[in-house]
């Protein structure tokens, strides 16, 4: 095809790095877990048969950089399709769960989010994988989120089409047989139907046993930074709605992450912080490409 090739490889500390499996493909959208005893666990979409087959390939690596699992384990496409845009993390049993998307094309809103619990040996925990959502229209240019719990569980995020033109994001808690806990098989991070919600980052807090989800909402190119806590039967913490962290408005807001920490603060762009909340939200704001050009390229792009 004329493009370059693409290899994905583990840099250890002085040392030339670890090749994670045979070059049969391109590489692409690599994932890292860290087991609680040491080793590494990584994830990624491999593309081979001139871009008609796409598969999700893992391998654990020892702390010294050896390769556990030979040459990779392979996770394909059901029936024929591809699968595609793994997340993985670790759970608190030396496991590993990892999710990925289960489509006919790379551009179809046709997906199937499934998860597999892997032991350290290498196979599958639950006997089967399970599908976490497998009816909604997901888009492909939204990735769903994977954070662990700590029995052995884990939580999933995504972001699907509702009604065809409302974008909603949605969670649901696989405990630690591969079971859903959330009521209906989901529960929307926010139940606004007049507003858009994206880009969904996930936190667990420990000291609580909760969930801490953070989006992005949008409505009419304005957008603003929510936040929301459940439980894992599906009890939310704050308003149906979330907590507004940033208001909506024309400075647009973009999720960089949310993450648990000890002390604990939540902290929005006035640079203020609320203690008593153990986990920590990060974005970055602009106000729109026209303003960025006219800032940076005044002289290419004259008002």
């Amino acid at each position: 095809s004329g493009l370059p090739s693409h290899r994905i490889e583990c840099l250890l500390v002085a040392a030339d790095g670890v090749a994670l499996g045979p070059s049969e493909g391109d590489d692409f959208f690599p994932k890292i877990a860290r087991a609680p005893r040491g080793e590494t666990v990584y994830a990624w979409e491999r593309v081979s048969g001139g871009d008609t087959t796409s598969e999700v390939v893992l391998q654990r690596l020892s702390p010294a950089g050896a390769t556990l699992w030979g040459t990779g384990m392979v996770i394909p496409g059901v029936g024929g399709n591809r699968a595609v845009r793994p997340w993985i993390a670790a759970a608190s049993d030396d496991t590993v769960i990892v999710i990925w998307l289960d489509t006919p094309d790379i551009m179809s809103y046709d997906r199937t989010i499934f998860a597999r619990k892997i032991d350290p040996g290498g196979s599958s925990v639950w006997g089967t994988d399970t599908a976490v959502v497998d009816d909604q229209e997901l888009p492909f240019f939204y990735d769903p989120v994977l954070v662990a719990d700590d029995d052995g569980g884990a939580w999933v995020a995504w972001t699907a089409i509702i009604g065809g033109a409302l974008s909603k994001s949605f969670v649901q808690h696989i405990d630690r047989d591969g079971q859903g806990t959330m009521p209906g098989g989901r529960l929307e991070l926010s139940t606004s139907m007049t507003t858009n919600q994206y880009d969904p980052s996930l936190a667990f807090v420990a000291s609580t046993g909760e969930l801490v989800a953070a989006w992005r909402e949008d409505i009419s190119s304005e957008s603003g930074i929510y936040v929301q806590r459940f439980t894992s039967s599906g009890v939310r913490g704050w308003a149906t709605t979330g907590l507004e962290l940033v208001p909506i408005s024309e400075e647009l807001a973009y999720m960089g992450g949310v993450a648990a920490v000890p002390d604990g603060a939540v902290v929005h762009d006035k640079g203020a912080s609320s203690r008593g909340r153990p986990v920590r939200v990060l974005w970055h704001t602009h106000r729109g490409m026209a303003r960025f050009y006219r800032k940076f390229f005044r002289g290419e792009y004259p008002r």
